[in-house]
């Protein structure tokens, strides 16, 4: 084969042709393929998810439907002070690139405040090492109420809204708590000047002949 054969076919005019469509069909494809994805990535649609610490949920949905986006509320927490139903959370966070019609889950404030166990301090517990322990529990303290105890200072009971708690009760994180404490002072059944009287009251008894008749 001469070499002028070889390359004849370059200039055979339906070589280009099938060469220019190539081309075109491949840049049609490209076109077509980045419309599709900005249209399905919504690119150059995005919206930054605002600021909703501290709205309330009615605010916070209007500013979102404002931009296009949904929302759900997913998780409440209770904090003391704060109003409920109040944004504490949100995800994605505020001032994040999403898509429009992206669903944005909040975590809000709670009203029903938490119940907390109440430390087991009845009859183990001086007046001291309660306060201390309730405190530390999340506790206020009312004042102590003292009783005719002999043990002073010792822990006799705790109430709650007038009512002797038993033990292992739950009552609401923040609540004011009275506990029952001995004055002292009083008769011990080991007091020993009883003890000295009742031997005393006893020992005729034993000087009686009859006994041992």
């Amino acid at each position: 084969m001469k070499l002028k054969q070889f390359f004849s076919f370059k200039t055979n005019r339906f070589f280009w042709l099938n060469i220019a469509g190539m081309i075109i069909f491949v840049i049609a494809a490209i076109i077509v393929t980045f419309r599709w994805l900005d249209s399905y990535t919504m690119h150059g649609h995005s919206v930054a998810v605002p600021d909703l610490h501290g709205m309330s949920i009615d605010e916070a949905s209007t500013l979102l439907r404002e931009r296009k986006l949904k929302f759900a509320v997913t998780d409440s927490s209770y904090i003391k002070g704060m109003p409920a139903r109040r944004v504490l959370q949100v995800i994605p966070a505020s001032g994040s690139k999403v898509k429009e019609g992206r669903t944005v889950y909040l975590t809000v404030s709670s009203a029903r405040v938490p119940l907390i166990k109440v430390p087991d301090i009845v009859d183990n517990s001086s007046l001291r090492e309660a306060e201390a322990r309730l405190k530390a529990a999340g506790f206020n303290i009312g004042e102590t109420e003292f009783v005719a105890n002999e043990a002073k200072d010792w822990v006799v009971g705790i109430k709650f809204n007038g009512t002797e708690l038993s033990r292992g009760t739950s009552v609401p994180e923040g609540a004011t708590l009275v506990i029952v404490a001995g004055m002292g002072g009083g008769t011990s059944i080991f007091d020993n000047d009883a003890i000295e009287a009742d031997i005393e009251s006893v020992a005729p008894a034993f000087d009686d002949d009859s006994w041992f008749r």
